[in-house]
């Protein structure tokens, strides 16, 4: 897990040389990304609308059961929304804060030729798993250009919360419903840096876009039991607990200079997450893939 931090610094150490381009560089020979001649400063606000399919492994079983089935629930894509405001002045120094909010769940019942399982009067009927996560980035950013290609690197501080577990739910007596499971908590804060790229092509405001994003998240995670079992025994818990999330996207942009000023841009892209749990005691051990299709729309002004 180290050695992907490092080679993510390894990756952006060269562009973070190059941000000393000013912002008027960018785009030479190509569209002015600001839609004014000398501007003063801007600022500028999105939303992208993420459709996340969460990827934690599916539990199987063919031994007590014929023929296999899944234990385990699958996550199917969840959508998920992410905003941004920021501010930059005419040398591309800027700030630039951004929220993202994930909210998923599943469940898993067995099939027609697979009667709930009966342990005495307690009836299983199924399993269930739940996901959530939150980020908000605080950073400074920098524009600049190498040649065609523009960029916006960004650095600062990140909050990060992760929520995940599963478990099964019955009944008792066929009368009494009943649900337990396990899960894992992580709340922290760390460091974070990123690279936002652009690359024009043609003459109709269409560009290939990309973006890259490595955090370290230092905090709290918690472990414990969850519904009827919540609280028996007391939850284990892990102080001082890293959490590393990779990001990446690629897509392509479109935008538009209007009449007024400003700038509006529309672009389609494939995202993808890595949260990255570092072991507990070396033992308990968790990453969590998030990946799917995102639709971006933005005003500069």
């Amino acid at each position: 897990m180290y050695k992907k931090g490092f080679f993510w610094a390894v990756l952006l150490a060269p562009l973070l040389m190059a941000a000393s381009a000013r912002g008027e560089d960018m785009g030479s020979g190509e569209e002015d990304p600001i839609c004014c001649e000398s501007p003063t400063s801007n600022w500028y606000a999105g939303v992208d609308l993420t459709v996340l399919k969460p990827h934690l492994g599916t539990l199987g079983a063919g031994i007590l059961v014929h023929p296999e089935v899944d234990v385990t629930p699958g996550f199917d894509y969840e959508a998920a929304p992410r905003i941004w405001l920021g501010w930059d002045n005419a040398d591309g120094l800027g700030i630039r804060a951004r929220y993202f909010t994930f909210d998923a769940g599943a469940t898993q019942t067995p099939p027609a030729n697979h009667p709930p399982l009966a342990l005495g009067a307690l009836e299983l009927q199924g399993t269930y798993a739940w996901l959530e996560a939150q980020t908000l980035d605080f950073e400074a950013t920098q524009r600049g250009g190498l040649g065609q290609l523009q960029f916006q690197l960004a650095g600062g501080f990140r909050y990060a919360k992760m929520e995940t577990g599963v478990g099964a739910f019955g009944t008792l007596a066929n009368l009494l419903p009943l649900a337990a499971g396990v899960g894992m908590d992580f709340e922290g804060v760390g460091p974070t840096v990123a690279v936002d790229f652009r690359r024009p092509f043609g003459s109709r405001g269409l560009a290939l876009v990309g973006s890259a994003r490595s955090s370290w998240m230092y905090g709290e995670t918690d472990l414990g039991l969850t519904g009827v079992l919540a609280g028996f025994p007391a939850g284990v818990y892990a102080d001082d607990h890293l959490m590393q999330i990779n990001e990446l996207s690629l897509g392509v942009e479109w935008s538009r200079c209007l009449a007024r000023g400003g700038k509006v841009t529309l672009a389609a892209l494939w995202e993808s997450q890595a949260w990255e749990w570092a072991p507990v005691a070396g033992l308990i051990h968790q990453d969590i893939g998030l990946t799917g299709p995102t639709v971006s729309l933005s005003y500069l002004r």
